[in-house]
C-alpha cells in the first residue's frame, strides 16, 4: 500500500478544568476532525490517567506486509495501545515490564492510532518502534514518556498590577513605589490541574508598612446569587518586602478526598525605591550633559594593564530596567571595537593601546535618555607606576602615592605629599628612632632635615641632638618610570624629658566574687632612668571604643579608691576597665597608661576540693590513708563489704574486691560544693606458707671397698634440698653437708663405724628442717 496518513481523532485529556458561560441558541454543535503528531524520537510529560495519540507514517516503497514492531520498556508506566490492541506481549530480553507488539503496515492501516496513557506516577518509560525502510536498513524511533502525578496545587497565584506580570507561588514581585496601578490589586487562586478549584479563606501581609492588604467573605446578592470570597492588595505603602499568604479551602466535587483540604499559598511581594540610582564609582549621574570636553570619569589603560572596570552601578532597579555601554573613538559619533565592555571591565585591544588615542564609554539606563556618563579612556603602549614613597615608624606607616585626575577632560598626575608623621625624641632616654622607607623609584629616595644641629639622620636612625624641632623630607628622586612625585614629610620635637616612661600594673586582671569583695590594684611608673620618686596615680573606670581609645565612664556595681582599691557593691555579673595614669612632669613627659581588667561575679567561688589520693591499694585488713583538702569534706564508700573509710579519710580493706570512696565538700554559702571519686582496689592477705620436711633417705648401704675406704650410699629423698651425713669412729663423730647420695669415708681397718643420715630443707622462714634419721653401723676387719 502507498503512503498513508492514518486516522484522525479528536481527543480531549482531561486534565485541565473548562468553565462554560450559558449563551441562547447555541445550534448544532460542530466537531471538527484533527490529525495526530506523528510518531517521532523526543520526550514528554503526562500526567497518570492522560493519555496522547499518535500515527505513524508508511514510508514510501515499503511493503504492505512488512513488519512494524511496537514496544514498551514498562508497561506500568506508560500503557500503549495500536489500533485499540494493547502492547503487552511479554518483551523479558528488554525488562519484567517490557511489552512489544507485532504488526504490519497493512495491519495499520486499518487502524494505526497509537495511544500512550501515563500510568506510575514520576517514572519514566520508553515507547519505540522498529521497522525496515526501502534500503532495508532498520530504523528505530523512540519516545520517552514522563508520568507526573496529578496536582492538587494551583499553578500560579494571580496578582496582576497594572506594572507588572502575574506572582509564581514563593516566587517575587517587583515594583517601584508611586507607580500607577498599585492600588486594589486583585489576588486569585485558579484551578489546578486536576481540575480542584479553591475558595479563598483569608489573606495576610507579613509586613504592613510595605503593603496591607484586604478580605471580603463569600455572601449572596439581593437575589440570592453567590458573590465568592475577594482578596487584594489594598495599598502599596512603603520600600521593603512582604510575604503575602492566601488562605485556602479546595472544592473538588468529582473526587472528595481531595475537597475541604486548607492550605496557604504565597508570593513575597518587593517595593522598591521611586526611582533607580546610577553612579560612576562614588558620582552620582543625574543628567545627560557628560561630553568627549567633560567625562564623568577618565581610565588609564597600558599593554600590560589593558582592562579595569568602569565602576558603573545602578541599584533599586526595576525588572528588566539596566544598564547598557556602547564605545566610541575620538567623538561620540564614531562607534568602535577597539575597545569592548564586558560585566562593566573595560578592554582595549592592541589597536587602542598602540594608538595611544582617547576613547570613550557612554553608560546609559537602557531606553533612558535623560541620565548619561562618558568616561574617557586613556591608551598608551608603555605603562608607567604612579611614584609611591612610604616611611615606617614606630610600626606605622606613613605612605605618599600620586595620582592622576581629570582637568579640563585631560589626565593630569598629582604630585603627592604626605604631611601626618609626628616624632617626639628625648635628650636623655628616646635619644634616637629608626625608620624604614620603601621608595618605588629606581634612583631611589632621598631625606633632608630643616636643621641638623636640632635633628639629623644617621644610617637608618632619626636622632634627636638638643631641644628644639625640626622637618625631616623624605622624597623619592625623580626617575623616567613614573609619574608624578612622592613625598613624606616628619615634623620632629625633641625635649628633655624622659618619654619612654609607662604605668606598669602587677595584674592586667583582677576577679572580684561573694568572697573576695576588694581588691587593691598595685601598679608604678617605669622609666629608664629609674624615677627617684613615684608620682601619685590616678584610678578611673573608662570603656574601650572601637577604635581602640579609651572614653571615661562609671560603674553601677563596682566602687573605686583614690588608693585603686576597687570593692564590688551589688550581687551582679560583668566587668570594668580601670585607667591608670599618671601626670607629666619636668623630669618625664606623661607616662603610658595602663589598663586593668576587672571582671566580678555573684556566683559562688569555685569548689576548693582537692584530693591528692587518685587511687587506693591496700590489703584485706589493713589501712591506706586517702589524703584530700577542701571546706567541709565527708567520705562514703560505694561497698563496706569490701572498704569502710573513716571520717578522717583512713580507709581499711575487708575483703578483696573494688570499691569508690566519694570525697565530698559540701561547700559553704560562698563556696561551691564538689565530689571526687576514688576507687579503692583492695587484695586479699596472702596466707602462710608452709613446706613440708622431707622424707627420711631409704635404701642407706654402708660398704668397705677397700683399703681404708668405706661408700656410703643412698636413694634420693623427695624435696629434700641436701644431706646431713654424720659417722662416728670410736669416740671421733664427723658430719658431712652434701647434695650427693653417694660418698666415701676414710675408716682403719678393725675399726667400727656408725653412719647416720638426714635429709633436709628449708621452711618458709628460711631455717633448715631435718627429715628422721636413718642408721648402719660397719665393722671393718683388722685384715
Amino acid at each position: 500500500m502507498a503512503n498513508f496518513k492514518k486516522g484522525i481523532a479528536l481527543a480531549l485529556v482531561a486534565t485541565t478544568a473548562f468553565t462554560f458561560a450559558p449563551v441562547a441558541n447555541l445550534g448544532t454543535p460542530v466537531v471538527a476532525e484533527a490529525a495526530h503528531a506523528q510518531f517521532t524520537s523526543s520526550s514528554i510529560n503526562l500526567t497518570t490517567g492522560s493519555t496522547t495519540t499518535y500515527n505513524l507514517d508508511q514510508p514510501a516503497g515499503v511493503a504492505d506486509d512488512a513488519p512494524v514492531v511496537f514496544r514498551t520498556s514498562d508497561n506500568t508506566v506508560a500503557i500503549v495501545t495500536v489500533g485499540g490492541t494493547p502492547v503487552n506481549t511479554a518483551d523479558t530480553e528488554n525488562g519484567t515490564d517490557a511489552k512489544k507488539l507485532d504488526r504490519t503496515w497493512a495491519q495499520l492501516a486499518q487502524n494505526g492510532d497509537i495511544v500512550i496513557e501515563a500510568g506510575t506516577p514520576g517514572k519514566s518509560a520508553k515507547v519505540t518502534v522498529e521497522y525496515v525502510n526501502v534500503l532495508g536498513n532498520k530504523e528505530t524511533r523512540e519516545l520517552v514518556v514522563n508520568s507526573k502525578a496529578l496536582s492538587s496545587t494551583p499553578a500560579y497565584i494571580g496578582f496582576t498590577p497594572a506594572t507588572d506580570g502575574h506572582a509564581t507561588i514563593n516566587g517575587n514581585v517587583t515594583v517601584r513605589k508611586g507607580a500607577a496601578g498599585l492600588a486594589n490589586v486583585p489576588v486569585t487562586v485558579p484551578h489546578a490541574d486536576d481540575g480542584t478549584t479553591f475558595d479563598i479563606t483569608g489573606i495576610t501581609s507579613s509586613n504592613t508598612s510595605v503593603a496591607t492588604v484586604d478580605y471580603t467573605a463569600a455572601t449572596v446578592d439581593g437575589e440570592n446569587n453567590p458573590i465568592p470570597a475577594a482578596a487584594k492588595v489594598k495599598e502599596v505603602k512603603g520600600v521593603g518586602t512582604t510575604t503575602i499568604t492566601v488562605s485556602t479551602l479546595s472544592v473538588n466535587e468529582a473526587d472528595p478526598t481531595k475537597a475541604n483540604k486548607a492550605a496557604d499559598y504565597k508570593f513575597n511581594l518587593t517595593v522598591i525605591p521611586e526611582k533607580s540610582t546610577f553612579k560612576i564609582g562614588t558620582t552620582e549621574v543625574l543628567t545627560a550633559t557628560a561630553n568627549a570636553t567633560n567625562p564623568t570619569s577618565v581610565l588609564y589603560l597600558t599593554g600590560s594593564n589593558p582592562s579595569k572596570a568602569i565602576g558603573a552601578t545602578l541599584t533599586d532597579a526595576a525588572p528588566g530596567e539596566e544598564l547598557e555601554y556602547k564605545c566610541y573613538k575620538a567623538n561620540l559619533n564614531d562607534e568602535t571595537t577597539d575597545i569592548t565592555v564586558k560585566n562593566d571591565v573595560v578592554t582595549a585591544n592592541a589597536n587602542a593601546i598602540d594608538s595611544g588615542a582617547a576613547y570613550y564609554v557612554v553608560v546609559s539606563i537602557k531606553g533612558d535618555s535623560h541620565k548619561k556618563a562618558v568616561v574617557k579612556v586613556v591608551t598608551e603602549r608603555a605603562e608607567k607606576e604612579f611614584a609611591s614613597l612610604s616611611v615606617n615608624l614606630e610600626g606605622k606607616d606613613y605612605k605618599a602615592e600620586s595620582a592622576y585626575k581629570v582637568n579640563n577632560g585631560n589626565l593630569v598626575y598629582d604630585d603627592a605629599k604626605n604631611e601626618d608623621a609626628k616624632l617626639t625624641l628625648s635628650t636623655n632616654d628616646k635619644k634616637s628612632v629608626p625608620f624604614t622607607v620603601t621608595s618605588n623609584s629606581t634612583n631611589g629616595w632621598e631625606v633632608k632635615s630643616s636643621d641638623e644641629n636640632t635633628v639629623a639622620v644617621v644610617g637608618n636612625d632619626i636622632v634627636g641632638k638638643k631641644l628644639g624641632s625640626a622637618t625631616l623630607t623624605f622624597t623619592n628622586k625623580s626617575d623616567t618610570t613614573h609619574h608624578g612625585s612622592a613625598t613624606v614629610v616628619v615634623n620632629v620635637s625633641v625635649t628633655t624629658q624622659l618619654l619612654d616612661a609607662k604605668v606598669v600594673a602587677e595584674n592586667e586582671t583582677i576577679n572580684l566574687n561573694k568572697v573576695t569583695k576588694s581588691a587593691k590594684i598595685a601598679a608604678s611608673v617605669v622609666a629608664t632612668p629609674a624615677l627617684a620618686k613615684q608620682p601619685e596615680l590616678t584610678y578611673e573606670f573608662v570603656t574601650k571604643n572601637a577604635d581602640g581609645t579609651y572614653t571615661k565612664a562609671s560603674s553601677t556595681d563596682l566602687s573605686l579608691a583614690k588608693d585603686g582599691t576597687v570593692t564590688y557593691t551589688t550581687d551582679k555579673t560583668g566587668e570594668a576597665i580601670v585607667a591608670i595614669s599618671a601626670p607629666a612632669t619636668n623630669e618625664y613627659a606623661a607616662p603610658k597608661t595602663a589598663y586593668v581588667t576587672v571582671k566580678y561575679t555573684s556566683a559562688k567561688a569555685a569548689a576548693k576540693l582537692a584530693v591528692a589520693t587518685k587511687s587506693v591499694n591496700v590489703v584485706a585488713g589493713e589501712t591506706s590513708a586517702l589524703v584530700a583538702t577542701g571546706t567541709a569534706l565527708t567520705f562514703k564508700s560505694s561497698d563496706e563489704t569490701v572498704a569502710t573509710v573513716a571520717a578522717d579519710g583512713t580507709v581499711t580493706g575487708v575483703k578483696a574486691g573494688v570499691a569508690v570512696i566519694t570525697v565530698t565538700d559540701a561547700g559553704d554559702e560562698n563556696t561551691e560544693g564538689a565530689s571526687i571519686d576514688v576507687p579503692v582496689y583492695v587484695t586479699a592477705k596472702a596466707a602462710p606458707v608452709v613446706i613440708a620436711k622431707p622424707a627420711k633417705v631409704t635404701s642407706l648401704k654402708v660398704a668397705y671397698v677397700g683399703g681404708n675406704t668405706v661408700k656410703v650410699s643412698f636413694k634420693k629423698s623427695a624435696k629434700a634440698t641436701g644431706y646431713l651425713v654424720t659417722y662416728k669412729v670410736g669416740n671421733k663423730t664427723v658430719k658431712k653437708t652434701t647434695t650427693k647420695t653417694a660418698l666415701t669415708l676414710s675408716v682403719k681397718k678393725g675399726a667400727k663405724v656408725k653412719v647416720s643420715v638426714k635429709a633436709f630443707n628449708k621452711n618458709a622462714a628460711g631455717a633448715k628442717q631435718y627429715s628422721a634419721a636413718v642408721t648402719k653401723t660397719l665393722k671393718i676387719a683388722k685384715k
